[in-house]
């Protein structure tokens, strides 16, 4: 049997996975793999950031949220814009566009 969540259903189970990965998290700037990112990070890991000279997209460290996706196997053309949305809710200061 299939079962299919609206995208308020799936933010409404994914939002304490989000609030726990996001716990302690703190704005930033990080040298990685040359290139100085700006995002939110947690012990010198970025969960979400993009390079300072280009802040249209987004980017998630998929190590870090693959395990909410593969919690209701979704893709992440469907996680992105509900981790999004999160971001829109709880820091809203950061003016996310995209989410990569």
């Amino acid at each position: 049997m299939d079962y299919t969540l609206t995208e308020e259903q799936a933010y409404k189970l994914l939002k304490p996975f989000f609030d726990l990965k996001f716990d302690g998290a703190k704005e930033g700037t990080e040298v990685l793999n040359g290139d100085q990112w700006f995002g939110l990070f947690v012990d010198d890991v970025m969960l979400i950031g993009h390079p300072v000279h280009d802040n249209y997209i987004w980017y998630s460290n998929g190590q870090i949220f693959y395990t909410g996706m593969l919690l209701f196997s979704m893709k992440g053309k469907d996680f992105n814009p509900l981790l999004k949305k999160y971001m829109d809710e709880v820091y809203p200061s950061l003016e996310v566009n995209k989410v990569w």
